[in-house]
Order: C-alpha cells, then structure tokens, then sequence
C-alpha cells in the first residue's frame, strides 16, 4: 500500500517537472527568436581568436543594450559595400550574408579610416577582422549604420571540427 502511494506521489512529481521543461523550454525557444540567435562562422576574417567551423551564440543590439567597443558583433553588409565598383553587381540581390567582425570605433571616436583621421557620426560604428589581412571591414567600406548591426557575440564554441584557414 504504502509502495503504491510513493509511485504515484513520483510519477506526478515527475509529471510536473516535464511540464514545468516544456514551458521553460517553449518560452526560451520564443523568447530567443526575438533576443539572440545561434549561427556558424564562415571566412576568416577573425582568426585567430575564432575559426571558421566554430558555433557563436548572439544577443541582438537594443536600445538598452548598445553596442561597445572592443565587443564581437555580427552585421549585415553595409550598404556602402554596393556603392564599390567591385561589388556594384550585387546592388540589386544583395546576398543573405552577415559579417563577423570586433567593434573598434564607436560615436565620437576619432580614427583613422581609409587613410584619413575622423570623428565617428552618430549611430555610425567601425568594425574590423582581427585578421587584418584577410578582411573585409571598416578600413575599406566606412562606418557601419546602427541599422546593420545586429548583435554581440557572447559565446564561441571552437569546435574539434572547425578548421584554421591560415596555414600552420
């Protein structure tokens, strides 16, 4: 009898933890398509500090939560890019592609940028590849709009898969 009772009182109890994951979980899934989002690193232009392979998660930009300096963040092509004769073709389907790169410059700062010092406007960022090389960033299409960013990078997982594109 008293066996009876116990296997009930632990199949609710484990009855209400699920329903209590599925609800966290169903709202964790719907809260993180508005607030972050999870993506895998194409290209090189951050290596060293993260590979092509690697799995980053990102918090979207909010007003309450600006962008700053020093910070990963991700960004859609700025429209600059199209404006240069290289890329000119792209101007009427722009690709589907974000860009990776570390804030450096953020409102009011001054740096140099094309070969010329200047203050930073506002809602303007200068983003650049920690592979200075192998990067296209702000050195070569200008500061980013507020509008083409869209989060922080707040965890990278270098994955045993993702691979170096430098060589070794």
């Amino acid at each position: 009898m008293l066996k009876q009772k116990v296997n009930r009182v632990n199949r609710r109890v484990k009855a209400q933890i699920w329903a209590v994951f599925g609800v966290v979980g169903s709202l964790a899934c719907y809260g993180f398509w508005f607030i972050g989002a999870i993506g895998i690193v194409e290209g090189v232009s951050m290596e060293p500090t993260i590979h092509p392979g690697s799995l980053f998660l990102m918090f979207r930009y909010s007003d309450s939560n600006p962008p700053r300096r020093g910070e990963v963040a991700v960004s859609s092509i700025p429209p600059s890019v199209y404006e240069m004769p290289r890329y000119s073709h792209l101007r009427k389907h722009p690709p589907k592609i974000t860009l990776m790169k570390r804030i450096v410059g953020i409102p009011g700062d001054r740096i140099v940028l094309q070969g010329k010092s200047q203050i930073i406007p506002p809602r303007q960022y200068a983003l650049e590849g920690d592979n200075r090389i192998k990067s296209l960033d702000s050195r070569v299409f200008g500061t980013v709009p507020y509008q083409a960013l869209i989060g922080r990078v707040v965890l990278v997982l270098n994955l045993p898969w993702a691979t170096s594109g430098t060589p070794q």
